[in-house]
């Protein structure tokens, strides 16, 4: 995801460049939205986020030790903005109890 958001910038960067240097083309803002949404695959979008529900299920067992099947399986069923969130906080977890209070 991060690479995407790089190459997101590169592009918007070399978009502003070439309108500051030849001015205006008529279809470069088209020519550049579809660049654009040739570029991005949702697909790997999707990868990059099971990779992080499964980074933080091997945090949790390195922390806790072996996690219940469904407690995994919640895990990989959450949003990437979920995961950030049980990432973030998983220093100050005592117990899975507060995980469980975040997912539920």
């Amino acid at each position: 995801i991060s690479d995407y958001n790089e190459m997101n910038v590169i592009i918007e960067n070399l978009n502003s460049y070439f309108a500051q240097m030849y001015g205006k083309f008529g279809n470069i803002e088209e020519e550049i939205v579809d660049m654009v949404k040739s570029f991005y695959d949702p697909k790997v979008e999707e990868k990059g986020m099971k990779k992080s529900n499964e980074l933080l299920i091997k945090q949790l067992v390195k922390k806790f030790g072996n996690l219940s099947e469904e407690l995994k399986s919640k895990i990989m069923s959450l949003p990437i903005d979920k995961v950030n969130e049980i990432g973030e906080a998983i220093f100050d977890f005592k117990s899975l109890e507060d995980i469980n209070k975040l997912i539920d």
